[in-house]
């Protein structure tokens, strides 16, 4: 891919390995197939999130799970995050941690 910032300014999106700035013959050779990009199948019809990090696919079954869990698990993730945020001089240890992570986990296991 490559052009990022023109994509962007139109709203277009799309995902890929790498950016590369190259010329080529560029050719549609099939629509609505599934693709393999990086591994991940992609159906006609798929649920897709993407960004920086990478690409999931969401079975439709549970799409409209999806919004709560990502609200529950960024609730779980504030004791670490808020630990961290409270340190005054920037020294953390390993025993908050060790304790803000198995609060972050009793969080994520409801």
């Amino acid at each position: 891919m490559r052009d990022l910032k023109e994509a962007e300014a139109i709203g277009f999106t799309y995902f890929a390995s790498c950016v590369l700035v190259s010329h080529g013959y560029i050719h549609v050779e099939e629509v609505g197939v599934p693709v393999t990009v990086a591994g991940l199948v992609i159906n006609p019809g798929d649920l897709l999130h993407g960004d920086q990090h990478g690409v999931v696919r969401f079975p439709h079954e549970v799409a409209h799970l999806t919004a709560d869990a990502c609200r529950q698990m960024q609730q779980a993730e504030l004791p670490v995050l808020d630990g961290c945020r409270a340190l005054e001089d920037g020294t953390l240890s390993l025993e908050d941690l060790k304790v803000w992570r198995k609060e972050m986990a009793e969080l994520r296991s409801k």
